[in-house]
């Protein structure tokens, strides 16, 4: 019905329940091991605080970009499992709600840590800028993951860069987007 689809025009669709999204779900991760490895089922939760390290690369078999970036996070052995479902899902909502400027912005990622969520936005839009990552200190899983995603989309080199300073501290312009997932400490 027309009504409901005005009500959910400015709802970004990745938080759509309803059928009228448009990004298909993409989460699809494989619990079980190529027969190679073995022919048990392996439990995978997406939420788990352990890391992912290049063991875990077989579970991202697809071609779709999530496919290409959890493999990547792999290599980097150095981001905990749910760090990359919970900044490819904020991605995807800052992409269905800017998408259509992102080729006029700077990314501005705040309190940003290991900078995950600036270089999935320039590999989601390469049309955009640059990105720029604050945090009060840069963490060392920064330029592991850094390297290793540049591995993949070397048109990220020279486009993402590292600041050590305090949120306070950043300088947006008309043109900046801010953006952060997790702006807590």
């Amino acid at each position: 019905d027309d009504s409901k689809n005005d009500a959910c025009s400015g709802v970004p669709p990745s938080w759509r329940d309803d059928g009228i999204a448009t990004h298909e779900r993409l989460v699809s991760v494989s619990c079980s091991p190529p027969s190679a490895l073995s022919s048990s089922s392996v439990a995978f939760r997406p939420n788990s605080r352990s890391r992912l390290t290049a063991a875990d690369a077989w579970r991202f078999r697809g071609d779709h970009t999530f496919h290409h970036v959890a493999r990547a996070v792999c290599a980097a052995g150095c981001l905990p499992r749910k760090e990359l479902f919970e900044t490819w899902e904020a991605a995807r909502v800052i992409s269905d709600v800017f998408g259509h400027r992102m080729h006029t912005l700077r990314v501005l990622d705040l309190a940003a840590g290991h900078g995950l969520l600036a270089h999935l936005l320039l590999i989601l839009h390469p049309e955009c800028r640059s990105a720029v990552c604050v945090d009060r200190r840069q963490p060392g899983s920064y330029e592991r993951l850094s390297a290793a995603l540049l591995h993949t989309w070397p048109h990220l080199l020279g486009r993402v860069r590292f600041v050590n300073a305090k949120v306070e501290g950043a300088t947006p312009t008309v043109d900046t987007l801010l953006v952060s997932v997790h702006a807590c400490g």
